[in-house]
């Protein structure tokens, strides 16, 4: 005999949840973290920590609450983004009705919650979330990342750093705008970096003016697939693994004769625009 659905019953299959409750996930026993010059200290659930990455997994698996473990290069504020994500599930984002310098401090914490994650391999979803937050934070205030911030990513990060590709991006879009004022810290940073000066190079070779770095769209049209910067499961580890013309391209791939000579014309533009500011 067939079953009716009626509205009943199918008003308690739509509520049944199968995940599993944040108790029961928590568990009962808690680690603690001290970080920064100060030793601020975070007590932690350990299973929630550990579930990030196999390299924490490890770190915490045998620490007891009265034996934290130091992370002194990290601040405070980047490690409240982290406890929020652990119990939320969500990693912050820039709120639009914060004071200027608020939003400021926010971006900064994102990008080295980020070069954290990298650091201890945390799971590539939890990076692609922060990732996603930091594009939509500096879309939200209508800004780049400036000079300072870059050069401060790359003295943490290594070749390959996702997070790089997406500076070297917005550093490129951002001296290509209309009302761009060359104040001469992006071209003295670029000279002083190799790395940097690599990236952005190779950045330009890809160019689209008409793509936004900071809006993940899933058309592509105005900006780059939602993807573009997330390292993907198949990548063992961070490397240039998405081509920044947003087709999954490999962005070490050179292109044909007729890209090649279209990019040069933009390289003699850019290098033009740089030695009649000097």
């Amino acid at each position: 005999m067939e079953k009716k659905t009626t509205l009943s019953t199918a008003l308690v299959t739509a509520n049944l949840d199968n995940a599993p409750l944040l108790g029961d996930s928590m568990g009962y026993e808690m680690v603690s973290v001290t970080v920064g010059k100060g030793r601020h200290m975070f007590t932690i659930h350990k299973n929630l920590i550990c579930a990030t990455g196999s390299n924490l997994g490890k770190m915490f698996s045998t620490r007891k609450v009265d034996d934290p473990i130091h992370f002194p290069s990290e601040t405070p504020g980047v490690f409240i983004l982290f406890v929020e994500y652990l119990y939320k599930n969500t990693v912050p984002c820039v709120s639009a009705t914060s004071s200027v310098t608020a939003q400021a401090v926010r971006l900064r914490d994102l990008c080295q919650l980020y070069v954290f994650g990298e650091q201890v391999e945390m799971d590539i979803e939890i990076r692609n979330k922060v990732m996603d937050s930091i594009q939509d934070g500096f879309r939200s205030i209508n800004r780049f990342p400036d000079a300072n911030l870059v050069q401060c990513i790359y003295g943490r990060t290594k070749p390959g750093c996702i997070l790089r590709k997406f500076c070297a991006l917005s550093l490129l879009a951002k001296v290509r705008a209309p009302d761009y004022i060359n104040d001469y810290h992006i071209t003295t940073w670029l000279e002083s970096n190799v790395d940097g000066f690599h990236d952005f190079f190779e950045a330009l070779m890809k160019f689209n003016p008409h793509q936004d770095p900071r809006v993940r769209d899933l058309e592509g049209k105005t900006g780059i697939w939602p993807c573009a910067f997330h390292i993907h499961p198949s990548e063992a580890k961070v490397k240039r693994e998405v081509g920044i013309d947003n087709k999954g391209v490999d962005i070490d791939k050179m292109p044909n004769a007729g890209d090649q000579a279209g990019s040069s014309a933009k390289i003699s533009e850019l290098c033009h625009l740089f030695t009649e500011s000097i």
